[in-house]
């Protein structure tokens, strides 16, 4: 669209000067139509300007482009982006009914678990910690912790919803709490290849800081030289949401794709 914006800019150019140029020879040769090229050429300098900014308004109204006051939307990954059925995951791997609710009441919300988002631990550690506590479960403590991040995979709308906002020139990033080794084993199953919709992502594990802490979002903010008030943040967790919203951002709660994206649209972007 640029380009032809640009070409018919300088065909309208080479027309108006073309005309000027005729209406030199003719008064120089004292052609009655002299008289008649002048008042056409002046025409044509008001018209042509008058057509390029039409089509421009034309083509803004057809396609719009992105919102004037947000520049980037900043996306966490579980459950917005990527399901996470963790439940769903631990019932199929055949565990014990003692492994199954040894998973269920100890693992995934505990600080030990959480420690994997932070980077401070590796998986064999938190393995080797919870089968302390269980020995008798340490086969199904292995088990599920080394598939876990099998079943994380993107959700249908995914891949459209980024390329539509990548279309409308927004920069997307990730900001996420997510665990050692997780990321690089969905680029292995392909589980991750939405990932080159992003122009760069903060991952807790690698940063060592988890969300709500402020300064995550100020390490995304002065990595990537973004403008929190610029910048929509989607999060499926309130603490985070609120966090965000504390330091400027505009941010909101994911529920589910379509309101997502229709409060997406009431914040001005529209994909």
């Amino acid at each position: 669209m640029k380009k032809i914006r640009r070409i018919l800019a300088l065909a309208g150019v080479v027309l108006i000067l073309l005309m000027y140029v005729l209406t030199m020879v003719f008064a120089l040769r004292k052609d009655p139509s002299a008289r008649g090229l002048f008042f056409g050429s002046l025409a044509m300098t008001i018209i042509v300007p008058v057509f390029l900014y039409a089509m421009q308004l034309a083509a803004k109204a057809v396609r719009p482009g992105k919102s004037p006051v947000v520049d980037a939307v900043i996306f966490d990954l579980g459950r917005v982006l990527v399901d996470f059925p963790w439940h769903e995951h631990a019932e199929s791997l055949g565990l014990s009914p003692e492994g199954l609710a040894f998973v269920e009441n100890r693992i995934y919300e505990s600080d030990l678990w959480h420690s994997l988002d932070e980077g401070t631990v590796t998986r064999e550690e938190v393995i080797r910690a919870f089968a302390q506590e269980a020995p008798e479960l340490e086969e199904d403590i292995r088990r599920y912790i080394n598939t876990i991040y099998q079943c994380l995979v993107p959700y249908p709308y995914t891949e459209s919803w980024l390329a539509a906002l990548r279309a409308k020139g927004y920069r997307l990033y990730i900001l996420s709490n997510w665990p050692v080794g997780a990321a690089e084993e969905m680029r292995k199953s392909g589980n991750l290849d939405f990932e080159r919709f992003f122009d760069g992502a903060v991952w807790s594990c690698d940063v060592h800081l988890l969300k709500p802490d402020p300064r995550i979002f100020r390490q995304l903010l002065d990595q990537y030289d973004l403008s929190a008030s610029r910048c929509v943040f989607i999060d499926d967790r309130e603490e985070n949401v609120a966090a965000a919203r504390e330091l400027g951002f505009a941010a909101f709660r994911f529920e589910n794709y379509p309101d997502a994206v229709r409060t997406l649209s009431s914040l001005g972007v529209k994909a």
